[in-house]
């Protein structure tokens, strides 16, 4: 299955959400980053994988503080600084 992952690693959750072509959620993962940004994306990684057995990842979002970190562990095709979600007016 086509998908996208998106990655917000922040100092108290790490997400993570694989969206299918027609950009409908697959599976998502809320994680608690605990100080261990690294081990929360592995662990996120590992759950959707579980889920999702078959996934051909088409593009990977990184975002969140720990959002240059993820990308590099990632290989995010794409990092920004905020996610659209932080942009919309309150």
């Amino acid at each position: 299955m086509h998908a996208y992952l998106g990655v917000d690693v922040g100092s108290v959750s790490t997400n993570l959400v694989a969206l299918n072509e027609a950009g409908e959620v697959i599976e998502t993962s809320y994680l608690r980053t605990r100080g261990r940004p690294i081990g929360a994306i592995q662990r996120g990684l590992q759950s959707i994988r579980e889920s999702v057995q078959e996934l051909d990842l088409r593009g990977v979002g990184a975002t969140g503080s720990g959002r240059t970190l993820a990308g590099a562990i990632i290989g995010a095709d794409v990092v920004k600084m905020r996610s659209p979600l932080t942009q919309w007016p309150h």
